[in-house]
């Protein structure tokens, strides 16, 4: 189990290990990744009005667009976790984000 894990919303748990084990990404590199984007408050929610960035991963537009999950809203934690799992195993990588595991 990933330290703090217990303490993230349900909904988000669930979303999270969905990706982790979809994309083989692993699970806590997942969490650290969220908590960083969305500033420890694991709001699926999350949206920066400066840049556009939204979501629990913190997709811009442009990179949300790039994705096999851009027909879904960028707030559905489902959407947005499997979409960041995607990204990093298909980019070998969390170069997407500012946050890094």
């Amino acid at each position: 189990m990933v330290a703090g894990f217990l303490a993230i919303p349900t909904h988000v748990q669930h979303a999270l290990n969905l990706a982790s084990t979809t994309y083989g990404v692993p699970l806590a590199q997942m969490v650290s990744v969220a908590r960083c984007e969305t500033g420890g408050t694991f709001d699926p929610r999350s949206l920066n009005r400066s840049s556009g960035a939204a979501g629990l991963f913190q997709f811009l537009p442009s990179t949300w667009r790039r994705t096999p999950y851009s027909g879904f809203n960028v707030f559905d934690p489902y959407a947005n976790a499997l979409a960041a799992a995607y990204l990093v195993r298909r980019d070998h990588g969390w170069s997407e984000w500012q946050c890094r595991p």
